[in-house]
Formats: C-alpha cells, sequence, structure tokens
C-alpha cells in the first residue's frame, strides 16, 4: 500500500512538473504615416485599424499615429481625410514593431457649400489670409481662411450684397447692396474688426463698385442714374463727382490708376473713360453681346473682355483701344489673370459638357480645362499665386451654393 501510495505521489509530481504555464498571444505596434501627395505629413487623418475588432487613431502634425497591442495577424489600414481621397493598405503583423506609409491625394476640385444664395463677389486679403464672399442669401459676407479653406466667420450687412471691391492696403471693403424698396447703400466694413464702420444710403441700388486711387466708383442698376458713374471718396462715403456721357446701366467697371482711366462694359458697348475730366473718350459697340467679366493684364496694356452670348473672350489693346485678338469659348462667365507666368483662366459654361475652367497661355492658346463635376453655373473666379489655387464660386443642380478650390498644375 506504501509502495503505491509513493508511486501516486510521485506521478503527481512528475505531471505537475509537465505543466506549462499558458503563455500570451504575441502582438505588435503599427505605427502609419500619412502623406499628401507632395510628401508633405497630413495631420488630422483618422485612420483605421480592422482586425477581429477596429481601432480608430488620428494623425498628429508629423502626419503619424500608432496602434498598440495588435494581434500577429493579418490587418487592413484605412486612411481618410475630407477633402482628400481615402486609401487602404493590408499589413502582416507581426511581434514588435511594424511601420507603414500611405499617400492621400487631393480631391481636385473640392467645394466649400455656403448656401442657396447667389454668391457674386470673391476677393482676396493677402494681409490676414482671407477670402471675402458676398453671400445675397444671408445679407453677409462670408470669411474663408485660405490656410484651411474653411469659412471662419460672417460679417452682417444691412441690405443684400451685389459687388465689392478692397482697398490698396486690404484693411477695407466696400461693398454695394441694394434695397428692392428704399433704393441701396454703400457700406464700408474695416476687416481689422470684420465689422461695418460706415453706411451711405443711396436713392439708387447700385450695381458694380471699384476702388482705385483711394477713390471708389459705382455704376447704377437699372434704371437709375444710367447716365453716371458716381465717384465717392473712402473715408466719409462722399460723393466727389461724376463720369457722365454713357450708358452705365448694370455696367461692369474697371480702373486704370496709371493712366487714370476707368472701363465700363455695358450690355454690347464697352467705354473707356478719364477720371480726370469725367467724360467718356471712346467707345467700342458690338451688335449683340453681354459683358460678364473684365479683366486687366499684368500692365494694363490688354483688356479682356468675356462676352457670354457672344461665346468669345474679346482681347482690347487699352492704348489704342482697339480689338486685338478674339478668342472663341462656350459660355464665359468669369476671368482671372496668373500675372507672373502670364496665364489666362476663364470660367466657362458648356450644356454638354458642363462648367469648367480653361487655361490659355500668353499667346492665347488653350493649355488645359479643368472639368468641375456637378457644377451647374459659374459666377466668379480668383486665381491665387499664393498657393497657385483658383477659387470659384458656383451653383450646383440642386441649386446649392459653394466655393470651389482647383489645384492647379505648375
Amino acid at each position: 500500500m506504501k509502495r503505491i501510495s509513493v508511486f501516486l505521489f510521485i506521478l503527481v509530481l512528475i505531471t505537475n512538473c509537465l505543466k506549462k504555464e499558458p503563455t500570451a498571444p504575441e502582438t505588435g505596434t503599427v505605427s502609419v504615416t500619412v502623406f499628401d501627395s507632395e510628401g508633405i505629413p497630413l495631420e488630422g487623418v483618422k485612420v483605421i485599424l480592422a482586425e477581429y475588432t477596429s481601432h480608430t487613431q488620428y494623425t498628429n502634425s508629423s502626419g503619424e499615429c500608432t496602434f498598440q497591442d495588435i494581434p500577429t495577424i493579418l490587418c487592413v489600414i484605412h486612411a481618410n481625410k475630407s477633402r482628400f481621397s481615402s486609401a487602404s493598405k493590408k499589413i502582416n503583423v507581426k511581434a514588435g514593431k511594424n511601420s507603414m506609409e500611405l499617400t492621400l491625394y487631393h480631391q481636385n476640385p473640392y467645394f466649400i457649400t455656403l448656401s442657396y444664395g447667389l454668391l457674386n463677389e470673391i476677393l482676396a486679403d493677402t494681409k490676414r489670409k482671407n477670402l471675402y464672399v458676398t453671400d445675397d442669401y444671408s445679407n453677409t459676407i462670408a470669411i474663408i481662411d485660405i490656410e484651411k479653406d474653411t469659412i471662419s466667420g460672417y460679417i452682417e450687412l444691412s441690405n443684400e450684397p451685389v459687388w465689392a471691391t478692397i482697398s490698396s492696403d486690404n484693411d477695407y471693403l466696400f461693398v454695394s447692396e441694394e434695397d428692392y424698396y428704399l433704393g441701396g447703400c454703400i457700406e464700408k466694413i474695416d476687416l481689422t474688426s470684420q465689422s461695418v464702420a460706415f453706411t451711405k444710403e443711396t436713392d439708387f441700388e447700385p450695381y458694380d463698385i471699384e476702388f482705385g486711387a483711394n477713390l471708389l466708383f459705382v455704376s447704377p442698376d437699372y434704371y437709375y442714374y444710367s447716365d453716371s458713374i458716381m465717384i465717392m471718396d473712402t473715408e466719409s462715403l462722399g460723393v466727389v463727382s461724376y463720369i457722365t456721357g454713357g450708358n452705365f446701366e448694370n455696367a461692369l467697371l474697371e480702373i486704370d490708376t496709371t493712366e487714370n482711366m476707368l472701363y465700363a462694359g455695358e450690355y454690347s458697348t464697352l467705354y473707356k473713360c478719364s477720371i480726370d475730366s469725367g467724360i467718356v473718350v471712346d467707345t467700342i459697340s458690338f451688335y449683340y453681346s453681354t459683358f460678364y467679366d473684365l479683366t486687366f493684364d499684368e500692365e494694363r496694356k490688354l483688356l479682356f473682355v468675356a462676352t457670354y452670348y457672344d461665346d468669345e473672350i474679346i482681347v482690347i489693346d487699352t492704348e489704342s483701344f482697339e480689338i486685338t485678338h478674339t478668342i472663341y469659348i462656350d459660355y464665359p462667365t468669369a476671368l482671372t489673370l496668373d500675372e507672373e507666368n502670364k496665364r489666362l483662366f476663364a470660367l466657362t459654361r458648356d450644356y454638354y459638357e458642363g462648367c469648367k475652367v480653361v487655361e490659355y497661355d500668353s499667346l492665347f492658346i488653350e493649355r488645359k480645362a479643368y472639368a468641375l463635376p456637378g457644377v451647374y453655373y459659374g459666377y466668379n473666379i480668383l486665381y491665387l499665386p499664393t498657393n497657385n489655387r483658383i477659387y470659384g464660386l458656383v451653383r450646383d443642380y440642386n441649386y446649392n451654393s459653394a466655393i470651389f478650390v482647383l489645384l492647379l498644375d505648375a
């Protein structure tokens, strides 16, 4: 009996010695770095690691995030960020450290949704790195942070904004506003405080407004004082004088301060006016046309005129005031210029191909066209040399108004 007991005791000891402690499953850490197409780290990217369960992290300022204690199995990494394409990649997690890099590409163009309103004017404030967009739906000016491409605030206005202009020092914005019952007003906006500094009521509905030589030039809307352009001082918004001698109803304005000349495009007549004498000095008449935009070249020697119904961009020598070139293009609605690289951009509307931005070189030869998917109509565009982008005001097929951001090729 003793022998059996001893044998059983020894057997239990051997069995206990042969038992192994359960080992923990092997795990690893997974470090993910996300870049944009230019190799710049992207902050704020949502990164999801999917295995049996999902783990979510956001990249830091270095474009990095790390997942801890991930089982050594096959996993999938997903990365996405607003205004960028998403990216996914598989990884076989090994014990210890694992790393992965992902690249996200800009959606081009991408859109900043604003309102149902009509967006007419877009202006750049290089001092504060802002864009200002007039919105007649909410009677406001939307402030766009250029570095973040987000709406950072609004400036409340008294009436519906029509057009706007910015002072040469970027400290003040001047807005023409209309009221269907009371006429309208001109408002002076202090861009430091982002508030209305002064309001000047008018007994007519103002239309376009331009800043030049420390003066304001205002054209009339329909039926109001259509034979003159009002010149105002920028301090009290008092009337200084008028430019007369033409029909300036709904005229778009451009100012050449080097020659002290004003150019006004009204339906089918283009006027060249002397600011000093306040009279029309020359005209160009067209049989049938509607001017949608005017803009100068970098030296103010050429004036580009978008004629919507003629399907043309007319190039005019400002000295001789004669047409030198004609660019044929479907329904041009807005123009902007890259002065340094001598590139002209036109926003167009084609009923079959949709809206697009067309780029022309210094010889007015089409270089490239950028499609704007989902855009029904375009109102205005602005080239920004600091980031080589075009910002535009458009409306989609559901009548939502938005700002598009288009990244240009070098």
